[in-house]
């Protein structure tokens, strides 16, 4: 199956996601988040995003806006759809996101030895 990025469709997690998000990170992650760390998240109002094409869960991030700053404190793309735009969309949608909160900037964290991430990060300034 092939996905364009255009064909994403985003939402914010919901309740009823928890096992998607926690079984794409699984997938993404060699030391993925746990279930119980997602659900914190989730419950502490983290701004979670999710991509899916029709039922199909292909990427997923993190947010946490506090006083007019934002981390993007995860973003996971499934391994069989990597290299093929999903990362750029949704990041893409984060930064739309923030913006409609009057957010100036996003940090985040990354391990060096992820150069994927990287430069999906450098692209995007």
């Amino acid at each position: 199956m092939v996905i364009f990025p255009e064909d994403i469709v985003f939402s914010r997690m919901e309740d009823s996601d928890l096992e998607s998000v926690v079984n794409l990170e699984s997938l993404a992650y060699e030391y993925p988040w746990s279930g119980k760390i997602i659900q914190g998240c989730f419950e502490a109002g983290y701004r979670i995003w999710i991509g899916k094409v029709g039922l199909t869960h292909i990427c997923q991030a993190f947010v946490s806006v506090v006083a007019g700053e934002a981390h993007l404190l995860n973003l996971a793309v499934h391994p069989r759809w990597q290299k093929n735009g999903c990362g750029k969309a949704i990041l893409r949608r984060v930064i739309e996101d923030i913006k409609s909160l009057n957010v100036e900037g996003i940090f985040l964290e990354v391990r060096i030895s992820n150069h994927l991430a990287i430069s999906l990060y450098e692209k995007f300034g």
